[in-house]
């Protein structure tokens, strides 16, 4: 793990929270950020390799993949426990939830850092493609561990980027998109709190949604994958048809990597210390003093 880069991102965003929450976000709460930041889903490293059913008996660390992907859910859900009482046995000091979320947010961005900070697989006393800079992501239908890696999230899309061979379903799409997106933080976003949220999942799902229908549809339009200038990430034998709505952006892996190991996190921080969303700003009206008559 890039041990240094875990700890200077949790504690420099801690100072951030700190100060834009005027304490709200306290040093405790800090410490268990990074902490988790930190060692989070690397702990299980210090454990001995184990056969086990679930991988095949192949011999590998499987502990640790589980830790080191999205069983960190349940991993975070058991480190609660001596966190809390290290916290809160000579008083209450934070609710227990609220401990698991900072655990589970420490642990996620953690993958974050990994999965960008790591070479994706790696040669390793013999065995060829030993999972490295990977998020465990669970089983597929035949038993074999699923990882994600940096090479998945840029195989959603076609290289070399931008609109290069001039797909005329990337103008389309992109044109309704950028219309409904202006639209929407010009007319309707500026409003409150309430309204900037409803526009972001406006936007999350006028963007993403077509991203994902086209990814399920394999491209028969005959554009050759091998011709000389091309470099595809991914498996050539398996483009799929979003590449030519986002002309070779890997939008749809970004945003999937984004949401799960950065929002995510950052929604969890915020109810570590507040409970539920404010009330939506509403600009306060003023009323006119009475003109007193002479």
């Amino acid at each position: 793990m890039p041990a240094f880069a875990h700890i200077i991102i949790a504690l420099g965003l801690s100072i951030f929270l700190y100060k834009i929450t005027e304490g709200k976000f306290t040093t405790k709460h800090a410490l268990v950020f990074t902490v988790n930041n930190l060692y989070g889903p690397d702990i299980s490293s210090f454990l001995p390799s184990v056969d086990s059913f679930l991988w095949g008996g192949l011999a590998i660390p499987e502990i640790y993949y589980f830790f080191h992907g999205f069983g960190w859910f349940l991993i975070a859900l058991a480190l609660t426990i001596p966190w809390d009482y290290a916290l809160n046995h000579k008083e209450r000091v934070m609710k227990v939830k609220q401990v698991y979320f900072l655990i589970l947010a420490g642990g996620l961005l953690h993958l974050f850092v990994d999965v960008i900070g790591h070479p994706s697989y790696i040669n390793f006393f013999g065995q060829e493609n030993y999972p490295w800079g990977v998020v465990w992501w669970g089983w597929d239908l035949s038993g074999n561990a699923i990882f994600i890696s940096i090479k998945d999230i840029w195989g959603t899309g076609m290289f070399p980027c931008g609109n290069k061979f001039h797909f005329w379903e990337t103008i389309i799409f992109f044109g309704i998109s950028f219309v409904v997106i202006l639209g929407l933080l010009f007319f309707y976003s500026a409003k409150d709190e309430a309204h900037l949220i409803k526009t972001f999942l406006i936007i999350t799902a006028v963007y993403m949604i077509p991203l994902i229908i086209f990814y399920y549809i394999p491209d028969n339009s005959g554009f050759n994958i091998y011709a000389e200038g091309v470099n595809y990430y991914g498996n050539p034998d398996n483009v799929h048809y979003t590449y030519r709505l986002i002309g070779g952006e890997a939008d749809l892996g970004v945003l999937i990597f984004f949401f799960l190991l950065f929002l995510i996190p950052l929604i969890l921080i915020y109810y570590s210390f507040n409970d539920k969303l404010e009330k939506p700003l509403k600009e306060k009206k003023t009323v006119p003093e009475k003109v007193k008559k002479e």
